[in-house]
């Protein structure tokens, strides 16, 4: 097995033990309830033996809030948490609501705005090293 492909499986190990460990120091009878998943995305990923930033971040939008037309310089993995958002991208025009998500590879150009309620939404990005998280196209 590659040491890449490794990389990710220590992290869960360490991650999964860790949580072990703090959920034993709990006294009898203090048992907090497990949590829930309530949106699961599954995207793959291939790794081409570079270093790579992961960011994830958890963005509210209030009404009339959004991003103008830009790009990223990795992959992005973006979910909608709540309300809805308008994606314009390749001169497509798309309504995201709860709980779907979509892709953008580097260099993308799009834009996103809240024409609704409030939304929340989260987005997880995968950097290679020093490449620029966000462009704005002007």
């Amino acid at each position: 097995m590659k040491t890449i492909e490794r990389i990710p499986l220590l992290i869960l190990a360490a991650v999964f033990f860790s949580v072990s460990a703090v959920a034993a120091e709990k006294p009898a009878g203090t048992e907090a309830p497990s949590p829930i998943v309530v949106y699961q995305s599954k995207f793959p990923i291939a790794l081409e033996g570079h270093e790579y930033d992961l960011l994830t971040m958890v963005l509210d939008l209030p009404t009339g809030a959004g991003f103008p037309r830009h790009f990223h310089g990795g992959n992005v993995l973006v979910t909608v948490l709540s309300g809805e958002v308008t994606l314009e991208q390749d001169n497509v025009t798309k309504v995201i609501k709860t709980g779907e998500s979509w892709t953008e590879k580097p260099g993308d150009v799009h834009s996103i705005i809240n024409k609704g309620a409030s939304a929340r939404g989260v987005a997880v990005m995968l950097l290679p090293k020093g490449a620029a998280e966000t462009t704005v196209v002007k």
